[in-house]
C-alpha cells in the first residue's frame, strides 16, 4: 500500500526521535537510522548517508545538506516541506517480519527496501515535475529521505518506510525550485501496485513462499490465517469501531475516521520486549515461531530449483485483453500487476508494459488529460496528458456501436413499442415523450430498466425520468420484451451495449439510447421547463422520512419548479441554499448556488452550515453526503413510472437517511437487493423514535441480521 501525504518542517521530529541519529532514548523504541535516497541524493553527494536532524532541516529550508549552499533562495515561502510517500507492507509480511527466525526477517527487511526503491524508481522516472511558467517541467528526480518502522500507532507488527520527498528539485534548466506534486499523486496508485509487485516478487525468489490474491492486486502470505491477521490489526479495528459509531461510509470518512482515532505513538517499550509480547499474542492464536519457519522454508529448495520467471509479456497481453474500453499507460501497468501470483521487478512490469505499448498491438485512443480527485475540491487537473489505447475487439466494438446509434431514429413518441427497434433521445426536450414511453410500456406489463456508466449519471436519470437502475453486470437477467433506456453508451462495457442492441429483436426488446449521460441542453431549455410549468397541473407529494425531506414530483416541469421554490423559501428565512444537479443548465436563472456534484465537497467547506436541495438521489451527493446532516437536506425527484409504486418506501431510497444507512449500508443497485432494502428500511423508519437518541436499539439489530441471513441465503 501507497499513501502520501503532505508535511512541514517541525514533522521532521517525528520520524527522527526513534533514531540514534535523531537522539532518540535508547532504553525505549529505537528503529533503524534514516538515509537519503533518490537521484537527486546522489547528485548532492548524500545519498545513502545517515539523516541526521541538522542535514533533515537543511534540505526542508532548501539548503544542501551537506554544504550548506542554498538551492533555492526563494524556500521560505514553500508551505510544505515534504512529501510523506508512506510504503506499507501487507500484515501477514508484517508478522513474518516480526516472528520468524534471524535470516527469515533480514530477507523480508530487504524485500521490502528493494520493493520500495523499484516503486520511487517510477515515482521519479514518470512523476518527478517542477514548474517553469505555468506548465509542468520534467525534473531528473527527488531527493529523499527514508525510514523504516516496524511497528503500528497500536503497537502491532507493522513494516512500512516514510519516504520524505523533499518539496525541492533542479529542472533541467539547472533552477532548484518546489516541485509540482500534481504526477505524484496521479501516480500513487501505480506505485503503490508495482511495490507490492516486487515485494511479491522478491519474498518469493528469496524464501519461496505462496501468496493468495486480492482484489486490485493486494496480497497475503498463504499460511497465515485471517485469524491471526485481524488479531495483530488492531488499528483497523478501532477505525471500522469509529465508523460504525458515526454511521459514515466510503473513503473520505474512513480517513476522517483514522485521524479521530489516531493515538501518539507508544515509544517507552524497547523493541525486543514488542517481540517478546507478540510471541505470547501469536501462540494464542496458533502462531508459534517453528510454523513461521517452516512457511518461509517449505518450498525453497524446490521452487529455487524449478520456478521459471513470470512471462510478463504474455501476462501484459493478458491484461490489455481484458480492458472492456480504452486505457492508458498507467492503468495498464497496474492490471499487470494484479494479476502476477508470485510478482515481478517494478522496472521489468514498466519495461514489459513500454513493449507491449509500442509494438503497434494496440489502437491508439487519442490523449486525455489526468484529472485528481480531492475531497475538498472535487477534479481538477493534474497538468500531464496520458495517451489512451484500446485491444482491437474494443476498437471493433466501439465502432459497431458507433454506427448502430448513427443509423437509429429519433424517439418520436410512445407508438415506438409498437415495433421492435433501436431508438436515440437527443435532449431534456423529449424528456416527456419518454416518460410517456416508460409509462406505456409499464402500463403494458413490459419492465422498464435504466443502465448508465456511473452513479451519479444513474443517479441523474433516476431524477428526471423516475427509472430505477439497474447494474451493468446484471443485463443477463433483463426480461425480454423490457425496455432499456441506456445513457451514454459509449462510456458503458461495450461488449454489453453491443450485445443488448444485437439481441434487441430476438429478445424483443426496446432499446432507448440517450446520446448524454446529462442531456445535452440548448441554452433556453431551462426556462422552457419553468415555462412548462405554469401551463401543467403541478402535482408534487411531499413527505419527510427519518429527518429527510423528500418531494416526488409527477414530471421534470413540476420537479424544476419544486426546487425553485424551495430555493426561494431558503432565501427568504435568510438560509444560505445550494442547489445539487447533475446538469446545472437547468437552473441558470436561479439566484444562488447551483453546484454539479464533483464541485459540493468544495462549497461545503466554504459554507458548512449551507442547506442542499438536490435534484436526485442522495447518492448523487457520494462522499460529501458525510459532511452534512440529514435535517440539512431535501431531494427532490419524479416519481416511478409505475403507478402502484409505495412513495414512502421509494422516498426512503431517494434519501437514503443516516440511521438507515448506518444499519443497511448504501442502497443496493441490484433490484432484487433494492426490494429487501426496501423492506428493512421500513422497518427502521418504524423504529424512528429510538432511532434519534442516536442508539441502535435490538429490534434494528435483528433487522441487519435478517438481512445478512436472506443475503446469505440468495448468494447460495
Amino acid at each position: 500500500m501507497l499513501q502520501i501525504g503532505k508535511i512541514r518542517s517541525a514533522r521532521a521530529r517525528y520520524y527522527l526521535s526513534t533514531t540514534l541519529a535523531g537522539g532518540g532514548d535508547e532504553n525505549g523504541l529505537i528503529e533503524p537510522d534514516g538515509r537519503f535516497v533518490g537521484t537527486l541524493g546522489d547528485e548532492l553527494h548524500v545519498g545513502g548517508t545517515v539523516v541526521d536532524p541538522d542535514g533533515l532541516r537543511a534540505l526542508f529550508a532548501g539548503i544542501d545538506p551537506k554544504t550548506g549552499t542554498v538551492l533555492d533562495r526563494r524556500h521560505e515561502r514553500v508551505a510544505i516541506a515534504a512529501y510523506d510517500c508512506m510504503f506499507a507492507s501487507p500484515k501477514s509480511v508484517s508478522l513474518l517480519h516480526a516472528l520468524a527466525a534471524d535470516d527469515v526477517v533480514q530477507a523480508v527487511r530487504t524485500a521490502h527496501e528493494h520493493a520500495v526503491g523499484g516503486a520511487l524508481g517510477y515515482l521519479e522516472k514518470n512523476a518527478s515535475y517542477v514548474r517553469r511558467q505555468g506548465s509542468l517541467a520534467k525534473s531528473d528526480g527527488f531527493v529523499a529521505a527514508q525510514f523504516v518502522h516496524r511497528t503500528s500507532r497500536a503497537s502491532d507488527p507493522h513494516l512500512h518506510s516514510h519516504v520524505l520527498v523533499a518539496n525541492l528539485a533542479v529542472g533541467k534548466d539547472g533552477h532548484w525550485s518546489a516541485i509540482d506534486a500534481r504526477p505524484m499523486f496521479a501516480n500513487v496508485g501505480v506505485a503503490g501496485s508495482l511495490y507490492r509487485a516486487q515485494l511479491r516478487n522478491e519474498i518469493t525468489t528469496s524464501l519461496g513462499i505462496e501468496w493468495k490474491l486480492r482484489v486490485q492486486g493486494f496480497s497475503d502470505l498463504i499460511g497465515i490465517s485471517p485469524r491471526a491477521l485481524r488479531a495483530f490489526s488492531k488499528r483497523s479495528a478501532e477505525i471500522k469501531d469509529e465508523l460504525d459509531r458515526s454511521g459514515r461510509l466510503g473513503e473520505r470518512a474512513g480517513r476522517v475516521a483514522a485521524d479521530r482515532t489516531r493515538p501518539a505513538k507508544e515509544t517507552s517499550t524497547p523493541y525486543r520486549v514488542l517481540i517478546e509480547r507478540w510471541r505470547e499474542q501469536a501462540f494464542e492464536v496458533g502462531i508459534a515461531r517453528s510454523s513461521l519457519d517452516g512457511l518461509a522454508k517449505r518450498h525453497t529448495i524446490g521452487r529455487a530449483l524449478l520456478a521459471q520467471p513470470a512471462d510478463l509479456a504474455s501476462e501484459v497481453t493478458r491484461s490489455a485483453e481484458g480492458f472492456e474500453r480504452p486505457f492508458d499507460r498507467r492503468e495498464l501497468i497496474r492490471a499487470t500487476c494484479a494479476v502476477l501470483d508470485e510478482g515481478a521487478g517494478a522496472a521489468e512490469v514498466e519495461a514489459a508494459v513500454d513493449s507491449f505499448v509500442g509494438s503497434g498491438e494496440l489502437v491508439r485512443s487519442g490523449g486525455t488529460s489526468v484529472f485528481l480527485r480531492s475531497g475538498a475540491a472535487g477534479r481538477f487537473p493534474s497538468g500531464i496528458v496520458e495517451e489512451r489505447f484500446a485491444n482491437r475487439l474494443t476498437a471493433d466494438l466501439s465502432h459497431r456501436l458507433t454506427v448502430t446509434l448513427e443509423r437509429a431514429p429519433e424517439l418520436v413518441d410512445r407508438t415506438a413499442l409498437a415495433g421492435v427497434r433501436t431508438i436515440t433521445v437527443s435532449g431534456t426536450t423529449d424528456y416527456e415523450r419518454l416518460r410517456d414511453l416508460a409509462i406505456e410500456a409499464d402500463a403494458h406489463g413490459r419492465t422498464v430498466v435504466g443502465l448508465s456508466p456511473n452513479l451519479v449519471a444513474s443517479a441523474h436519470l433516476e431524477a428526471i425520468t423516475g427509472l430505477e437502475p439497474t447494474l451493468w453486470n446484471e443485463t443477463a437477467r433483463i426480461r425480454n420484451g423490457a425496455v432499456v433506456v441506456i445513457t451514454d453508451p459509449l462510456r458503458g462495457p461495450l461488449r454489453q451495449t453491443v450485445e443488448l442492441l444485437t439481441d434487441a429483436e430476438a429478445r424483443r426488446m426496446t432499446i432507448v439510447v440517450i446520446d448524454d449521460a446529462q442531456f445535452r441542453l440548448h441554452r433556453d431549455e431551462g426556462r422552457l421547463l419553468s415555462a412548462d410549468l405554469e401551463r401543467r397541473q403541478t402535482s408534487v407529494e411531499r413527505i419527510s422520512t427519518l429527518g429527510v425531506r423528500v418531494t416526488l414530483a409527477s414530471d421534470l416541469a413540476s420537479a424544476v419548479g419544486e426546487v425553485r421554490r424551495l430555493a426561494a423559501e431558503a432565501r427568504a428565512k435568510g438560509t444560505n441554499a445550494v442547489t445539487v444537479t447533475a446538469d446545472t443548465r437547468l437552473f441558470e436563472d436561479l439566484e444562488g448556488a447551483v453546484v454539479r456534484p464533483s464541485m459540493l465537497a468544495r462549497t461545503l467547506r466554504d459554507a458548512p452550515r449551507s442547506e442542499l436541495i438536490v435534484l436526485g438521489s442522495s447518492r448523487l451527493l457520494g462522499s460529501a453526503r458525510n459532511r452534512i446532516d440529514d435535517q440539512q437536506r431535501t431531494h427532490v425527484a419524479v416519481t416511478p413510472s409505475r403507478a402502484a409504486e409505495n412513495l414512502s418506501s421509494y422516498a426512503l431510497c431517494v434519501a437514503e437517511p443516516r440511521p438507515v444507512a448506518r444499519v443497511l449500508g448504501r442502497l443496493p443497485a441490484v433490484p432484487q437487493e433494492r426490494a429487501v432494502w426496501r423492506s428493512r428500511a421500513e422497518s427502521i423508519a418504524r423504529e424512528n423514535d429510538r432511532l434519534r437518541t442516536g442508539r441502535i436499539p435490538e429490534r434494528v439489530r435483528e433487522v441487519r441480521s435478517g438481512l445478512r441471513l436472506e443475503h446469505a441465503r440468495a448468494l447460495t
